[in-house]
């Protein structure tokens, strides 16, 4: 009896070490479904598309820069409206880019990067404390495997600190 005791703890100790590590395993798989899977050639795509449109409005080639932007829904790539793209040009005037450092590159999920840079609007005197930068940030999205730039709402906000 004793004997069969044994077996019968053993078993029990078996099947719960298995249960965890089936629990265990199946926690692993579903985070590793949902973290981002981004290769060196998706970061460098992303890349060069966001200093593409920041080369474009640097040479004043505003048309073409507006022409890399879209409003992405889900899977549905969109082209902007008049009306956005009137905003666009009007930031793109108001606030032109003489040069532009990266700042953060983070990437959400399986599609979706976020990339922000400074943007130096003007120069600036030496030793003054006026602001001469902005944060531009776009939100490149891999639809069907293709990447698309799109600002992000914040893009437009105006940074009060100064550029170093």
């Amino acid at each position: 009896m004793k004997k069969t005791f044994l077996t019968a703890k053993a078993l029990g100790l078996i099947l719960l070490l298995a249960v965890t590590c089936w629990s265990c395993r199946k926690g692993g798989a579903a985070e590793e479904a949902e973290a981002p899977m981004f290769t060196a050639e998706d970061t460098t795509a992303v890349l060069q598309l966001t200093q593409e449109y920041l080369d474009h409005v640097h040479d004043g080639e505003y048309d073409a820069a507006i022409a890399m932007l879209h409003d992405i829904l889900g899977d549905s790539v969109r082209c902007l409206t008049e009306e956005a793209e009137a905003g666009i040009r009007g930031q793109m005037e108001t606030f032109p880019v003489l040069a532009y450092h990266l700042g953060d590159m983070e990437f959400n999920d399986n599609g979706r990067v976020w990339v922000s840079y400074d943007i130096e609007f003007f120069e600036k005197e030496p030793g003054s404390s006026i602001p001469n930068t902005i944060k531009l940030t776009f939100v490149p999205r891999r639809v069907k495997g293709q990447w698309y730039l799109e600002l992000s709402e914040r893009a437009t906000s105006r940074r009060t600190r100064t550029h170093k």
